[in-house]
């Protein structure tokens, strides 16, 4: 399988486990931007929808991944973060040794 990684580059995939897709619900708060690693970032803060897959509605698949429940069950309330940084007039998360 194909996906799209960071910077909208293809990654291939022999494996992946998806058990939710994840899209924004609203944007709740952000940082001020603020120079870190040789670029400005801010660190966005917001509440998420979800769409289990068919098999997580499943409470004994739900027992076996409690993160995953938790995540189910946060829908439109519980916040996630997220660090971005602009690159060619487009906000990009910033990833891990960036």
């Amino acid at each position: 399988m194909t996906t799209l990684g960071a910077h909208d580059r293809p990654v291939e995939r022999d494996v992946d486990f998806c058990v939710a897709h994840l899209s924004l619900d609203k944007v709740v708060k952000w940082s001020s931007p603020e120079e870190a690693h040789g670029h400005v970032e801010t660190v966005v803060s917001y509440t998420y929808k979800v769409k289990p897959a068919d098999w997580m509605v499943d409470p004994e698949a739900r027992k076996v991944f409690p993160v995953v429940d938790r995540i189910i069950h946060g829908e439109g309330n519980a916040l996630m973060n997220a660090t971005l940084q602009v690159q060619n007039g487009k906000r990009v998360p910033v990833l891990p040794g960036q």
